[in-house]
């Protein structure tokens, strides 16, 4: 069937589709939507105003967890959740608590003040370490087999290996168990390819426009 995937370049949320669309080698054309400019088409197809939007023939999908549910069952035999029933639901847990460290992410970077920055901080630090408890087994969260949880990181990790190399701020120093996971996310081709090939310009462009401290602020943590 025809898939269309409606998104910005740099969303989170949007690299998790275009990562299991690679995965899973599902073609499906690509519309770029400018969502600080968002058009009238765009919020007439869009129920929240937000990407992703997944057009499967003439339905309309929303949300990133439910898009990858939806492609995940176009090969029911070739899942790429756990096989285990109460280990997929136990990583779709995680994958929701997630979505909470995303954001602190987010706001930490975008935080205007050097303060403001250093308390964010902070709280992600907390998160992460409620996170390194869930990890055991390497290379990916479940061992050997790279799972929908693995994506679900992907784009986070990305951002945090763009803190260290352009800022040097290193937030997974403290955590060796989730810098070899997200070393180990990183460096899958079908996650690669999930970005965008000028991402790390990209990014910076945001922070700048978001009046980040991190552009103008040498911050020492």
């Amino acid at each position: 069937m025809p898939l269309t995937l409606y998104g910005f370049r740099i969303c989170p949320y949007v690299e998790r589709v275009r990562i299991l669309l690679n995965e899973k080698n599902i073609p499906a054309e690509h519309v770029d939507v400018d969502i600080r400019n968002k058009p009238d088409w765009f919020l007439k197809i869009s129920p929240l105003g937000k990407v992703p939007v997944l057009l499967v023939d003439d339905v309309l999908l929303f949300e990133s967890a439910v898009i990858n549910d939806f492609l995940d069952s176009l090969s029911p035999t070739n899942s790429i959740y756990p096989a285990d029933n109460i280990k997929k639901h136990l990583n779709k847990s995680w994958i929701e608590w997630g979505s909470t460290l995303i954001l602190a992410a987010y706001d930490m970077t975008l935080a205007k003040e050097k303060n403001t920055f250093l308390e964010k901080k902070h709280l992600v630090e907390q998160k992460l370490a409620t996170l390194q408890e869930q990890v055991k087994n390497a290379p990916f969260f479940n061992g050997e087999h790279f799972s929908m949880i693995d994506l679900t990181y992907a784009p986070l990790f990305k951002r945090f290996d763009c803190l260290f190399r352009i800022y040097s701020i290193d937030l997974l120093a403290k955590f060796p168990t989730l810098q070899l996971w997200s070393d180990n996310v990183l460096k899958r081709p079908s996650v690669k390819a999930g970005f965008i090939n000028n991402f790390d310009e990209e990014w910076v462009f945001l922070l700048n426009l978001k009046g980040s401290c991190l552009v103008e602020q040498n911050i020492v943590t």
